[in-house]
């Protein structure tokens, strides 16, 4: 997956925002049952906070990726 930075930094910043309304969402919601306003915002808070994980490592590989290819490129020359 090759994206630039703020393209990561930006879907990040979504999947959190989506989580987090997700579970305000459901929480809030009157005609579900208190079991089921649990699990469905413990549900959308869950997979928000894993997609967000996901791109920060993705965000971070690329930070090091390309933090290491100036060093490698003047040492090789």
């Amino acid at each position: 997956m090759k994206l630039k930075i703020p393209s990561l930094i930006i879907f990040t910043i979504i999947s959190l925002a989506l989580g987090t309304c997700g579970a305000w969402f459901f929480s809030t919601l009157g005609s579900l049952s208190r079991t089921l306003k649990d699990l469905s915002s413990m549900f959308f808070l869950g997979t928000g906070l894993i997609s967000a994980g996901f791109f920060i490592v993705i965000l971070l590989r690329q930070i090091e990726s390309d933090s290491s290819n100036p060093n490698s490129e003047s040492q090789s020359s």
